[in-house]
């Protein structure tokens, strides 16, 4: 069966995936920052990266589905939300740790700082998935 792509208009799915994407984003971070959380204090690192990577992949399938975006506006759409929701599950897995951290000492500390041993690469391992996110809401073949 045929998704008819014509029978709602651009605006409108893009108004949906807004609707749905940003709270489930929200639910996917706090979930995230209790993965996040898990695997640092068991100190399994590759589950942390596997949280992250999981949440862009979620937001990436969620767009895609909900959306049904034929042109690259989705694709964006789904970098930002990813972004949002990996950047927050970052800081709230701080939180909940127990680090007493503001939003501003986080992005400019921790989330844009030059990766060290001491940030875990943190942009580094945001912008792979975004790239996940990206990459699973492409309906579109890019040429």
């Amino acid at each position: 069966m045929k998704f008819n792509y014509h029978a709602v208009g651009k605006k409108a799915r893009i108004k949906k995936t807004l609707l749905f994407g940003i709270p489930l984003s929200i639910v996917v971070a706090v979930v995230g920052s209790f993965v996040i959380n898990l695997a640092k204090s068991m100190g399994f690192n590759i589950f942390y990266y596997g949280a992250v990577l999981g949440i862009g992949y979620v937001i990436g399938v969620a767009v895609k589905k909900i959306g049904r975006g034929t042109t690259n506006e989705f694709l964006y759409i789904a970098g930002i939300l990813a972004f949002f929701s990996i950047s927050l599950a970052l800081f709230l897995s701080y939180r909940f740790a127990g680090w007493p951290i503001t939003i501003t000492s986080f992005i400019f500390n921790d989330l844009l700082a030059l990766p060290t041993i001491q940030n875990d690469f943190t942009l580094i391992v945001v912008s792979f998935g975004v790239a996940v996110a990206v990459f699973q809401a492409n309906t579109v073949q890019i040429r």
